[in-house]
C-alpha cells in the first residue's frame, strides 16, 4: 500500500493539472476544461470497437432469485443464477416482435413491488411485468431526450434526469408525463436522490448541487462547485454526498440552505459511486485509490493506492471484504480497517464499468460485452464465468 504516489496523467485518467493550474486566460481554461469534459466522455460513453454506438453498462439488480442483467445492448434479461454460474433466462425484453430500439441502457433498472422500470438511453421509460416482462403502462412513454442517469423515485413518481438537464416526472401508475423540474445547464448523469419531500441533483456539465421542491417543482438552492458531478449523489449521516471531477467528495447538510459540512479531496476524479456504511465511506478514483472516510468529519481513515489501476465501479463490501475493480479487469481484496490488501486477481480483458450486484455470499459482476463474473469476496475466487471458462 503507498501514499499519493505522482502518476503521468492520460486521457483516461484524471488529472491534477487541469483543475488546478493558475495564470491561464479565460479562453484557456475554458479549452482546457472542456478537453478533461470529452476525455471523461470517451472513457464513460464511446462504443468500442466491437459495437458502434452506445452501449449502456447497466448494473444488475435481483429481487430474490429473479437477477435483470444486460447481456445484450439494449436488452434487459431476467432469470436465475445457480450455485454453478449458469444463467437460466425467464424473459427478456425487447423481443423480437417489440417495436423498440432502446440503443443501449445506461441507468440500472429499478425493481419495486413486481414491476422492472427500464430508463433507456434512446429516452424510452418503460415498466415491465416482473414475472413476464411485458409491458404494464397503456402507453410508450419517450422523454425526447437521451438518458444516462439512473431515476430516483418515491411512492408515485420516477424523476428521470435527462442530457438536456432537466428532471421529467413520470406517473408510476400509468407511465404518463406529470410535470418537468429545472431547467439546468447540460448533462446529467449521476442519479438523483429524493428525501422527504426534496429531491437532490448533481450537473455534470453544469458543476453544480441543486435542491428542489418535489411539490412545486422549485429550486430551492444551486450551489456551484469545482468540478463536474460524475458519480450518483448518496446519502450519509443526514447529508447529501457528491462526488466528481475536481477530486473532491462533497457532503451538504439537507435543508434549506447550502451548508456544506465537509469536503474530502482525493488524487483523481470520483467516477465511482461512493458507499456509505455505518460511519464511513469508501470513495475510490480513476488515479487508483480506495479510501475510507469517516461519515460525522469527512477525516481520512486509510488509503489504498496502485498506480495504474483505474476503478470506474461502486466498492462492494461483503463477507468482512471490500471488494474493488479496476475497470480492466483487476480485482482487489481490502482489508476494511487498514485498507491493506488481502488478495489480488486479474480477469483479463474484461472491462468492469457497472456496479457489482451482491448475490448472498457471491458477488457478481457484468462486463461491457455482457459477460457474468461471478467472484468469492474471501479470496478472489473467480466462481463461473458465463462461458463456462471457471
Amino acid at each position: 500500500m503507498t501514499h499519493s504516489p505522482e502518476q503521468r496523467p492520460t486521457p483516461l485518467r484524471s488529472s491534477r493539472s487541469m483543475f488546478h493550474v493558475k495564470h491561464r486566460t479565460h479562453r484557456s481554461l475554458r479549452r482546457a476544461t472542456t478537453l478533461t469534459l470529452l476525455a471523461l466522455a470517451t472513457l464513460l460513453l464511446a462504443g468500442c470497437g466491437r459495437i458502434a454506438g452506445p452501449e449502456g453498462w447497466a448494473a444488475p439488480v435481483a429481487d430474490g432469485d429473479l437477477i435483470f442483467v444486460q447481456l445484450d445492448r439494449g436488452v434487459i434479461s431476467a432469470g436465475t443464477l445457480s450455485e454453478a454460474g449458469n444463467f437460466t433466462q425467464r424473459w427478456h425484453f425487447p423481443t423480437d416482435d417489440d417495436d423498440f430500439d432502446l440503443k443501449g441502457i445506461y441507468a440500472t433498472p429499478i425493481v419495486d413491488n413486481d414491476v422492472v422500470y427500464i430508463a433507456a438511453f434512446d429516452g424510452t421509460v418503460i415498466a415491465l411485468d416482473q414475472n413476464n416482462g411485458r409491458p404494464i403502462w397503456p402507453t410508450t412513454l419517450n422523454v425526447d431526450a437521451q438518458i444516462v442517469a439512473t431515476p430516483a423515485f418515491d411512492q408515485d413518481h420516477l424523476y428521470v434526469a435527462t442530457e438536456k438537464g432537466q428532471i421529467i416526472v413520470v406517473r408510476r401508475d400509468i407511465g404518463t408525463e406529470a410535470n418537468r423540474y429545472f431547467e439546468g445547464d447540460g448533462r446529467i448523469w449521476s442519479r438523483p436522490i429524493v428525501t422527504g419531500d426534496t429531491l437532490y441533483l448533481g450537473e455534470f456539465d453544469g458543476r453544480k448541487l441543486a435542491s428542489i421542491d418535489l411539490d412545486t417543482g422549485a429550486v430551492i438552492w444551486n450551489e456551484s462547485l469545482s468540478g463536474a458531478i460524475s458519480a450518483n449523489l448518496a446519502l450519509a449521516g443526514g447529508r447529501v454526498l457528491a462526488g466528481g471531477l475536481d477530486h473532491k467528495l462533497h457532503a451538504y447538510n439537507i435543508g434549506s440552505t447550502p451548508d456544506e459540512a465537509w469536503t474530502f479531496e482525493a488524487d483523481g476524479w470520483i467516477v465511482a459511486n461512493p458507499l456509505p456504511v455505518a460511519d464511513t465511506i469508501y470513495i475510490a478514483t480513476l488515479n487508483g485509490s480506495v479510501y475510507a472516510v469517516d461519515t460525522a468529519t469527512g477525516s481520512q481513515q486509510w488509503q489504498f493506492n496502485e498506480p495504474g489501476l483505474e476503478f470506474r465501479s461502486q466498492p462492494a463490501l461483503i463477507g468482512g471484504m471490500l471488494v474493488v475493480a479496476d475497470r480492466r479487469g483487476g480485482l482487489r481484496g481490502l482489508d476494511l480497517r487498514t485498507g491493506e490488501q488481502r488478495w489480488e486477481r486479474d480477469l483479463g480483458e474484461a472491462d468492469l464499468f457497472a456496479d457489482p450486484l451482491i448475490l448472498g455470499t457471491r458477488l457478481l459482476y457484468i462486463t461491457r460485452d455482457g459477460e457474468l463474473i461471478q467472484v468469492n469476496p474471501a479470496d478472489g475466487t473467480v466462481v463461473r464465468k458465463k462461458d463456462g471458462e471457471a
